[in-house]
């Protein structure tokens, strides 16, 4: 095992493992060893999931510490078809270690293991955004949940980043989340502009929910809802089963809505984690459930989606934004006319807010744990 910079530790490159989803895996050196000629951190580990790849992959690992110091490892992906060429302008992979781990991939073409590791992240007015697609999140996700890992991850929009720069607690416990995901356009936009991220499109927190219970039915992991009232959390898992009619739903239960006691807290995760599920989805709203999936890490111990509005939106409770109001950063005048009573004061103090602390991040960068200003 090697320690990594955040406390978590990870497992050493060439372990054997299950496989991640087609195409994806992405070997990297241990975090706090800087990509060659990059000088930031790496993102994780990973290892190939035969003994001919593991092996492989050991070896690359070992010719680049031999023929590079440990300051300037250099870091690889190994992703199909598009997937490496992104990488590669991504990541400014060295032309030998792509050319190397091209060499491997012909001796042993069968896809490899992504271990659960963090993408890259960037402050937005002080709260650490991951710079993520879909398809990385989702491949992630679904490596920690195949090896029943503690993994936490949040789709962050305006209210959420606002919420994490004004309260310490929450931003303590967002700052040790694996993933955070750009989940409105306004904080994607931000990622680009400052940071020069390159985001396509945000991850949506209600998208990725669809997105991994489609990986989910596919790969055989149990998903378990947790949140909301009972109502809606049994529609959503009607609606998830009917939408993906292999997905395993292991278990649906609303929220208390109040803190739980040590003793409810126990007996929960015994229920999550008796019930075989992989994943596990919990819809209690920002900033609560950030807070209740970073108290619970290790006591329910898989992999926490906090995706909040999803439970509704999917359970057809409550009506989503158009499409293009969504692509166009109006998602929140839309739910505003859905809900003003709830929504007006949020809206007119955390977008005020947020746009100010935008202009003041132009004038001086903020930095935050782990994260590059």
């Amino acid at each position: 095992m090697t320690a990594r910079d955040d406390g978590v530790s990870s497992t050493a490159i060439g372990e054997a493992g299950q496989p991640c989803p087609k195409g994806w895996g992405t070997p990297h050196p241990p975090r706090g060893i800087s990509r060659m000629g990059m000088g930031r951190p790496a993102a994780g580990l990973a290892t190939m999931a035969t003994p001919l790849g593991g092996a492989a992959a050991g070896a690359v690992w070992r010719r680049l510490r031999t023929e590079h110091s440990v300051e300037s490892a250099p870091g690889a992906g190994q992703l199909s078809n598009g997937g490496m060429q992104r990488f590669r302008a991504r990541h400014d992979t060295p032309a030998e270690v792509t050319q190397m781990l091209d060499e491997q991939r012909a001796l042993d073409p069968r896809p490899a293991l992504v271990l659960p590791s963090r993408p890259d992240r960037r402050s937005v007015v002080g709260a650490p955004i991951s710079v993520t697609d879909y398809d990385e999140a989702v491949a992630c996700i679904l490596a920690a949940a195949r090896r029943n890992a503690p993994y936490l991850v949040t789709a962050l929009a305006v209210h959420g980043v606002v919420e994490t720069r004004s309260k310490p607690e929450l931003r303590r416990a967002i700052e040790e989340f694996d993933i955070v995901t750009p989940d409105g356009q306004p904080v994607r936009l931000a990622l680009n502009w400052f940071h020069r991220a390159g985001l396509a499109d945000r991850v949506y927190g209600p998208t990725l929910t669809l997105r991994l219970c489609e990986g989910a039915a596919r790969e055989g992991v149990p998903v378990y809802f947790y949140g909301s009232t009972a109502e809606v959390v049994a529609s959503l898992a009607a609606a998830m089963q009917r939408q993906y009619p292999d997905l395993r739903v292991a278990g649906a239960e609303p929220s208390f809505f109040r803190p739980l006691s040590a003793e409810e807290s126990g007996e929960l995760g015994e229920r999550i984690r008796a019930s075989g599920a992989g994943l596990v989805f919990i819809g209690l709203g920002c900033p609560r459930q950030e807070l209740f999936a970073w108290q619970h890490r290790e006591i329910i111990g898989r992999p926490m989606i906090c995706v909040g509005a999803a439970f509704d939106f999917h359970a057809g409770t409550k009506r989503q934004a158009p499409v293009w109001m969504q692509d166009h950063a109006l998602e929140w005048l839309f739910r505003l006319s859905q809900e003003p009573r709830r929504l007006f004061r949020r809206y007119a103090i955390t977008n005020t807010i947020f746009v100010w602390a935008l202009v003041r991040q132009w004038a001086g960068n903020h930095t935050v744990k782990g994260v590059r200003p």
